[in-house]
């Protein structure tokens, strides 16, 4: 009985360290089974809690439950699942498995909980995934302006584009930073606006995005070839701030890689930034 339990035991201790333990050198990251995983754990987890929330909330102030127009939902509910779908396919003829990583930035799940919110015909959704997003793609507007006039990212959010492994691929369906939230905002405009309780759900959501790619994947994966420079990763900002953003004294700050200090940071910069473009776009929107 005891040599079955330790068994198992050590059974559930592999099956948690294949799931949980962000080692760069496992070959689980150079096969399909661990990607697929972890995009899957991360959407259906966001999906889940968010629904459940914004359930909470409503059920606390049903006028909270607008309708949104169903020419907007329908419309734009499958412009989007052919821009996440394309974004993804396309990714994979060049990242292979790895582009299921790549989907697990807040960005790209932002669109899958726009799309499952225009399903839901929820606007505490399409307002969660604007706010989640805010503070990063405001920044891109400002990134992509001192390029353009200057020939640098003066801010470093959008610096990745002219990085020379990233493909054209990559480029073309990163193209939702400057459209996003111009969409998000037509809709809300028409479906009772941008509530507080949006930026109450993202404050768990950024949790969450930040704590399962934590878990999942670590600051660098070996590069695509032998010998080639390690891919960088850092997912959501959970082991330090962006490298191309130039903010010393919290990258000094972060340099450790501490688990709470890094969440603590991190939590806090990308919440309040979100904050205060929540309450500009508020304005805008309402």
């Amino acid at each position: 009985m005891a040599v079955a339990f330790s068994k198992i035991q050590s059974q559930f201790q592999a099956l948690y360290e294949w799931c949980f333990r962000p080692d760069k050198n496992d070959k689980k990251h150079k096969g399909w089974k661990h990607p697929i995983f972890s995009l899957l754990l991360m959407s259906l987890s966001c999906l889940m809690a968010c629904s459940y929330l914004a359930s909470y909330f409503v059920g606390k102030r049903p006028n909270l439950a607008k309708e949104i127009p169903l020419i907007l939902r329908t419309r734009w509910g499958y412009f989007l699942l052919g821009y996440w779908m394309t974004m993804l396919c396309s990714r994979l003829t060049t990242q292979k498995s790895r582009a299921f990583y790549d989907m697990l930035w807040a960005c790209n799940i932002s669109i899958l909980l726009a799309i499952f919110g225009l399903a839901k015909n929820s606007p505490v959704l399409i307002g969660t995934s604007l706010i989640t997003i805010a503070c990063d793609q405001l920044l891109w507007y400002a990134d992509i302006l001192s390029f353009v006039t200057t020939g640098k990212f003066h801010i470093g959010v959008a610096k990745y584009l002219i990085w020379p492994e990233t493909t054209i691929s990559t480029k073309l369906t990163s193209t939702h930073h400057l459209w996003f939230i111009p969409l998000l905002v037509s809709i809300l405009k028409k479906a009772g606006g941008l509530k507080k309780e949006s930026f109450k759900i993202s404050l768990a959501l950024t949790l969450m995005l930040w704590f399962v790619s934590r878990s999942l994947l670590p600051k660098t994966l070996p590069g695509p070839k032998e010998g080639a420079q390690d891919t960088y990763m850092n997912v959501n900002l959970s082991w330090e701030l962006w490298k191309d953003v130039p903010i010393d004294f919290v990258n000094k700050l972060l340099k450790d890689e501490s688990y709470w200090k890094t969440l603590a940071t991190n939590g806090v910069t990308w919440n309040g930034l979100n904050y205060i473009a929540f309450l500009l776009l508020r304005k805008f929107v309402n």
